[in-house]
């Protein structure tokens, strides 16, 4: 898993990965309760070969200091088959956003793939 926290507008977290295939799937670890000082609102934006798709967002739960996993925050089912780039970032610019991605699912058409392309980077962003 990655994971980032968006500071205001002064930071961008992102996760993009470039592969072969015609849907995916992505799953984050979503935080309820935590201590005062962590933050734990998450909130991403889709982005898949330059355009939004979508977009995702949790407020967590304070009845209860459960952390969730394998949920799923976005798919995308009806791609063309062929090269994509899937982008996973944050752009909340009046409070701070944790993202935590767990993992991605992707399906194809095609014979199987040795190589792929995925990164996770924080972004400085002063204004």
């Amino acid at each position: 898993y990655h994971y980032g926290t968006n500071a205001y507008s002064l930071m961008r977290c992102a996760i993009l990965y470039t592969i072969f295939l015609f849907a995916t799937y992505v799953f984050f670890i979503l935080p309820n309760k935590q201590p005062s000082n962590i933050t734990n609102f998450s909130a991403a934006n889709f982005t898949i070969d330059g355009e939004i798709v979508g977009n995702f967002s949790h407020s967590p739960d304070f009845s209860t200091t459960d952390i969730l996993y394998n949920q799923m925050v976005f798919n995308k089912t009806d791609l063309p088959n062929g090269m994509h780039q899937l982008v996973v970032s944050t752009t909340v610019d009046d409070m701070s956003v944790f993202i935590s991605f767990d993992y991605a699912i992707y399906t194809y058409v095609g014979t199987a793939l040795t190589n792929f392309f995925f990164s996770y980077f924080t972004q400085a962003n002063y204004k």
